[in-house]
């Protein structure tokens, strides 16, 4: 997900892809500087390293739900990342605490990896890659779907977390 001091950063946020994409769409449009795409960054064309970004998050979708699964949480010292994984912690709402941790479906993390497939689908469609482009905005619409069927509190009328069983919580954050 990162690269820093020249060297991988195996822990990520599904965030920082989706920031990281919106500016880079914004940075396109604005600019006109296509060639930034194929700019090579450490042996991988930068559109390659954003494609590749987006490929990881899809090992934490579901196959069931379609919704993606947060990982384990960050140790209290973050500068000692051994035994934690490089998969996708909490987004917008900090701690995870007060959630389910691991396993835990986060509508903050569904609504934000929704927004890098629909950043992405713009940007593979500057570059002309209507293939992939196509497939980033199907599989927005189809997490998108997952979302309204899965995360919807029908009680606070308010999209909210998916327990690891199956159940919708009563957490509402920023991401809902």
């Amino acid at each position: 997900p990162a690269l820093a001091d020249g060297c991988e950063q195996a822990r990520g946020y599904a965030s920082g892809l989706a920031y990281f994409c919106g500016v880079t769409h914004k940075y396109l449009l604005t600019t006109g500087d296509m060639a930034l795409l194929e700019e090579d960054i450490g042996g991988m064309t930068f559109l390659q390293r954003l494609e590749d970004a987006l490929e990881a998050q899809l090992a934490y979708r579901d196959d069931t739900t379609g919704l993606f699964w947060t990982d384990n949480e960050l140790p209290s010292d973050p500068s000692d990342l051994s035994g934690y994984s490089g998969g996708l912690g909490p987004v917008r709402e900090g701690s995870t605490r007060y959630r389910g941790g691991a396993g835990t479906f986060y509508n903050d993390c569904s609504a934000i990896i929704h927004g890098s497939f629909l950043a992405m689908a713009d940007i593979e469609g500057l570059a002309g890659n209507s293939t992939l482009s196509r497939r980033y905005r199907e599989m927005a619409k189809d997490l998108g779907n997952a979302i309204k069927e899965h995360m919807w509190n029908e009680k606070l009328q308010f999209f909210c977390d998916v327990n690891k069983d199956g159940t919708v919580n009563d957490c509402m954050g920023i991401g809902g």
